[in-house]
């Protein structure tokens, strides 16, 4: 039998998936308020949570290859065993039908195909875990990219002389831990507008 000798427990995977569910980095609702420096330091936080989904997703391609790799070996053994066993076992070869004498060959290499059922397994779990850590990446990237999106807004907002730091007017302020829908806030931008 091939081993893999990749840890493909589920308790490293629930550890993935704790570590994936802490990694976020939240929009500021009025990034005007707190200024671009605060927005440099969400970049800075993103990046060291990208780097770190890059090294999640490096080793588990390599952990999926190298489950993959054994499972196709194990793949080829059994099926060599097989013709194997189809060619010279007695017992095989006193079955009938061609179907009989397949499914007495596998009868005789049972560990051998619950292995390889194993490595199947193996493979499909860290596919799973492996597309998980992808969507994760593009949610990221997608953060990235409203960053900007923010950074922009608030150097064009200070280069047109507004000031950063200053108390949000906007309804739903940075601090605010009621939800206020768009009416709301709409009301409350026009009063203070008067």
């Amino acid at each position: 039998m091939i081993e893999s000798e990749v840890d493909v427990s589920p308790e490293r995977f629930a550890e993935i998936y704790d570590e994936l569910s802490e990694i976020e980095v939240s929009l500021d609702p009025d990034p005007l308020e707190f200024g671009p420096d605060r927005i440099g330091f969400k970049f800075h936080v993103l990046d060291k949570h990208l780097n770190r989904i890059n090294q999640m997703e490096l080793q588990l391609s390599s952990d999926s290859h190298k489950v993959w790799k054994a499972m196709t070996l194990e793949k080829l053994v059994v099926s060599a065993k097989r013709n194997e066993l189809m060619i010279s076992d007695a017992q095989v070869r006193k079955e009938k039908t061609k179907g009989e004498r397949e499914a007495r060959a596998d009868m005789l290499l049972s560990d051998e195909i619950a292995k390889l059922g194993e490595l199947e397994t193996q493979v499909n779990d860290l596919e799973r875990v492996l597309l998980v850590v992808k969507t994760k990446k593009r949610d990221l990237k997608d953060t990235e990219k409203r960053l900007r999106d923010q950074m922009k807004m608030v150097s064009e907002s200070i280069r047109m002389g507004m000031n950063w730091g200053r108390p949000s007017f906007l309804g739903t302020t940075n601090h605010s831990t009621e939800e206020k829908t768009l009416d709301q806030e709409l009301d409350e931008i026009m009063r203070e507008g008067q």
